[in-house]
């Protein structure tokens, strides 16, 4: 799910020669959520993780519901996060929404998945970004900055992706973090 427009998946992944015999890049979604996109996911479990863009991920979720998927769990890296998150999902009419969480990046899809319930396994985790895109870019980041960027928008996803890369049979989907429609060239540098 590519929250940019302006971004293709050429542009996020580009293989420089680069060959993994059970890396499958299946293409790149822009926008809503399709149901078609989704019919392999009936009876399957989600998971779905991130502690920004908690619109998209309430959409996301009701998008992956609506197919049937069996069962549908959340995991962010704090109790603001999670408030925010339940709010996203009040506004949609629904409760009873299952979201751990642990703020310890590295661990939190275990948290979710022993949570979830004896033999529960991922067919798919979608990986956000843990933190929002600075709002406004003038000039380059600070190494500081850079640096939690870099945590919070990349190695996030590295530490989901060898966590889930112990499932069989799951699917892992990295989110792009959300920018404005014309972003400053440094904004969409660092998206």
């Amino acid at each position: 799910y590519l929250a940019n427009r302006n971004v293709t998946g050429e542009t996020l992944h580009p293989s420089g020669g680069l060959i993994l015999e059970k890396l499958t890049m299946s293409g790149e979604m822009i926008g809503r959520v399709h149901a078609d996109m989704l019919t392999g996911f009936q009876g399957r479990n989600v998971v779905i993780i991130g502690g920004s863009m908690f619109d998209e991920m309430a959409e996301v979720g009701l998008a992956f519901d609506a197919a049937g998927a069996h069962q549908i769990a959340f995991g962010v890296p704090s109790q603001a996060a999670r408030e925010k998150l339940v709010a996203e999902f009040k506004q949609r009419g629904l409760e009873g929404l299952l979201c751990i969480v642990d703020e310890n990046a590295e661990t939190l899809l275990d948290s979710v998945i022993r949570a979830s319930g004896d033999g529960f396994k991922p067919n798919a985790v979608l990986s956000f970004g843990l933190a929002p895109m600075p709002e406004r870019w003038q000039a380059l980041p600070t190494t500081e900055e850079f640096s939690a960027i870099v945590q919070t928008q990349l190695t996030n996803h590295l530490q989901v992706v060898r966590r889930a890369s112990l499932v069989d049979d799951c699917r892992v989907i990295f989110v792009t973090p959300r920018l404005p429609q014309k972003p400053s060239p440094i904004a969409f540098a660092m998206a």
